[in-house]
């Protein structure tokens, strides 16, 4: 019997191919988007879930108070994690990492590879497989390296790696001595390379200071370890130590890292779960969206399959029995739609990453995307085919054959509704998606401070910095350089902060975090920054190397009182107040800040490079190149436009901008698509209605506004109901962005506009195709 339905089901399908065309259509691009986003959902649930000890792993985190809250952050001081380790019976282990990269060097072959600093207990507590040797022990031995596989293969080729020696930051002789596998995409912790943390420490003696934060501290606790006894210890230790009050430190799960690492206020707010929450609600939407088609169809076709349900169940049919048949109808269609967005997933995907900045696979052997997807298929099938199926089955045999059947004033009343749901979640994506692009063009166009026009950054090699005033006597010389500067930071990134600072007016025990950088001469002068009082750095002064210069947000925040200039900053006298410009978060708050300057060579750094605007500026990176290949030729001329790596930090905003824009043109498009089948029923219906009020005289236009009334009312009132949900939902996520901005009520006027204009020209056409026919082609047989 189950046999006989399916079979029925393909026989309708080939019968009425525009309605089936439809449904697979819709149904099949809202599968798409469900499995999209099931993969999204997969990826992002599996985040770090390889570490064996996952239950047991832990980031430390640090709250600071500030003047205006409580700012949550990563790095920790160099020496928690051993005092961890040694006081408190809740840990079994602790390592310290730092990022590094450096340009590797085999013979004539070098590539930048990409690295961390960290202690022996780390591949005790991480789980990163090894491919040959020890990776533990390579750890005790600073003169070793251990690479991943894809690292070896860049640097060595098809040539054995295990063993050999090579060269990394210029003069560094090092064994690999370990080879581990590939770090999965969905790994917390991303490297190429791996070094003893003993090198980083000999290098950097700030790692003793208990106010100095800038590394991270990973924790595996013993299990079942009580963590507010150990967040309360924790804090009680770094308190003592750094001889702050105003600071706490906690310990965040690491299989929560990824989803739920957003705070306020020193508070857990969030994180990207509101993303990964986002994205499940419009796929569903879009999904619901394509079943409230096939109902919709299913239900204005009733007509049709009214005397087929009738002489079934004259025959003897029950009405479990027809509700079966039109359940096996909807599923049949969902199979094929089904299949469709497999195909259309796999070919789509490459492009999802893309903009979505992220590396998600769809594993053919991962049994639990097999089990979403059959989840999700069967869903979608029950979905669509519940109403039509307890629809239909419930007409009357005997109504049915005499022709007595009619659509009451309800069943109209509940397909105008589904309509209605349908724009209701069109328009909101629409305004959505509106908002979303004001907000990215609107942070893109936020003044940053700063003259970003034909300012080169040159990435700086230890041994290029060591030559820094060499590079500058040769560029000086350039007539297309108009400056040069260095900085250990670039100017979009800014991540040393420390406290533990002295300054007028302090109370004891309030701590403040400064994020601190060091520049050379003509800094200002060369990044285009703008003084709001003061001087920059400048030769003709032989004391700037116990003076600094501060943002206004230190000035703001320290509440340091007229005149600034000349107090103390941490024992440093301040030359200058720099006006605050945008770094870190293109749409956060601005920082404090204090400037330093270099009291050596800039060592690993950036030079800065102001070149003239004129049609030689190719020329000028040339010639500015052939200094750098010149004094550093192993490692070469590796320089961005820092204009171009500022619009960078949109890629993230376009991508959401992009998928709203996505999942907005999808909703819309689908329910045209079903508005479009329903219209066909519809006029079919009301055709000779038309044919008679033409005879009486109505005109095209007349006959055309009655025939899009009915649409276009569901759209109405959708747009009614989607203005305050739109409203809400968007100021609710506008107010976690501190730059952001406004509502206004000319976007939800467009949003409406635009849906109604869409509607309008989707059932237009075929009102228009009804309204134009000759009048006594249907009412010949009257």
């Amino acid at each position: 019997m189950i046999k006989s339905y399916f079979l029925l089901a393909w026989r309708n399908m080939q019968k009425n191919k525009v309605s089936a065309a439809i449904n697979i259509g819709g149904l099949a691009l809202g599968l798409t988007t469900s499995i999209l986003v099931l993969l999204f959902l997969v990826n992002e649930a599996g985040f770090d879930r390889f570490h064996r000890n996952i239950a047991d792993l832990y980031l430390l985190l640090k709250n600071q108070q500030q003047a205006d809250g409580v700012s949550t952050g990563r790095s920790s001081a160099g020496p928690m994690a051993g005092a961890l380790r040694a006081e408190l019976p809740e840990v079994r282990n602790a390592v310290r990492v730092a990022g590094t990269g450096t340009m590797a060097r085999l013979g004539d072959r070098q590539v930048f590879v990409d690295g961390i600093y960290t202690d022996t207990g780390f591949f005790d507590m991480m789980t990163f497989p090894a491919v040959a040797g020890n990776p533990g022990l390579a750890l005790r031995d600073p003169n070793s390296v251990i690479l991943t596989e894809s690292a070896a293969k860049k640097i060595f080729g098809d040539s054995k790696a295990l063993g050999q020696t090579i060269v990394i930051e210029d003069t560094v002789p090092v064994q690999v001595t370990a080879i581990v596998r590939d770090v999965p995409a969905n790994s917390s912790i991303q490297f190429e390379y791996i070094r003893p943390f003993g090198v980083f420490e000999s290098k950097n003696s700030w790692l003793h200071k208990w106010d100095d934060n800038r590394i991270l501290t990973w924790l595996q606790l013993k299990p079942g370890a009580d963590l507010t006894a150990f967040d309360r210890k924790a804090t009680k230790m770094l308190q003592t130590r750094s001889n702050d009050t105003t600071v706490s430190t906690f310990a965040m799960p690491m299989a929560r890292l990824r989803l739920h690492s957003g705070f306020s206020n020193g508070k857990q707010s969030g994180g990207k779960i509101y993303l990964v929450a986002l994205v499940a609600i419009l796929g569903f939407f879009v999904l619901v969206i394509a079943c409230i088609n096939f109902m919709n169809i299913a239900t204005a076709r009733s007509e049709v399959r009214a005397l087929e349900v009738g002489v079934r169940k004259v025959m003897g049919a029950s009405r479990k029995q027809v509700m079966l048949q039109f359940f096996c109808e909807a599923m049949t269609i969902t199979f094929f739609s089904l299949m469709v967005g497999i195909l259309l997933s796999r070919v789509v995907l490459p492009v999802f990453n893309k903009y979505m900045q992220m590396n998600i696979r769809f594993d053919l052997l991962d049994w639990r995307i097999w089990v979403g997807i059959v989840a999700i298929g069967a869903l979608t099938g029950f979905i669509a085919g519940s109403y039509p199926a307890l629809f239909l089955s419930r007409f009357l045999p005997a109504k049915v054959l005499k022709g007595e059947m009619a659509i009451g004033p309800k069943r109209a009343l509940f397909r105008r509704a589904l309509v209605t749901t349908q724009f209701w979640v069109a328009i909101v994506f629409i305004i959505a998606t509106i908002v979303v692009w004001q907000q990215i063009n609107y942070v893109r166009n936020r003044p940053i401070g700063y003259d970003q026009e034909n300012l080169v950054d040159i990435h700086a090699s230890k041994q290029l910095g060591a030559k820094y005033s060499v590079f500058a006597d040769q560029l000086a010389k350039n007539p297309g350089v108009k400056s040069v500067s260095a900085g250990g930071d670039d100017l979009l990134n800014f991540g040393a902060g420390i406290t533990g600072m002295d300054w007028p007016g302090k109370v004891p025990g309030h701590e403040i975090s400064i994020l601190v950088t060091s520049v050379g001469y003509n800094w200002i002068k060369t990044t285009g920054l703008q003084l709001a009082e003061g001087r920059d750095f400048s030769p003709a002064y032989g004391t700037d190397t116990s003076a600094c210069l501060v943002n206004e947000s230190t000035v703001t925040r320290l509440g340091l009182r007229a005149p600034v200039l000349g107090q103390k900053l941490g024992g440093s006298t301040i030359i200058g107040v720099v006006k605050n410009f945008v770094f870190n978060n293109p749409s956060g708050i601005i920082a404090p800040m204090a400037i330093y300057l270099y009291k050596g060579a800039p060592g690993n750094g950036h030079f800065f490079v102001r070149i003239a605007n004129n049609d030689h500026w190719r020329q000028t990176i040339a010639d500015i190149g052939a200094v750098v290949n010149k004094l550093d030729p192993n490692h070469g001329f590796d320089y961005s436009f820092t204009k171009e790596g500022y619009q960078q930090r949109f890629e993230e905003f376009r991508a959401y901008g992009t998928l709203a824009t996505t999942f907005g043109g999808l909703a819309v498009f689908i329910s045209c698509l079903g508005l479009i089948g329903l219209a066909a029923f519809v006029t079919e219906r009301r055709a000779k209605e038309m044919s008679i009020r033409k005879v009486f005289g109505a005109s095209i236009r007349q006959v055309l506004v009655l025939l899009s009334a009915d649409f276009l009312r569901p759209v109405l009132i959708a747009f009614v109901l989607a203005v305050p949900a739109a409203a809400w939902a968007l100021k609710v996520w506008l107010d976690n962005i501190t730059y952001h901005v406004s509502l206004h009520w000319t976007v939800f006027a467009a949003g409406g506009l635009l849906t109604l204009v869409i509607a309008l020209l989707t059932v237009g056409w075929q009102g228009l195709r009804t309204a134009n026919q000759n009048p006594a082609k249907k009412l010949r047989s009257e």
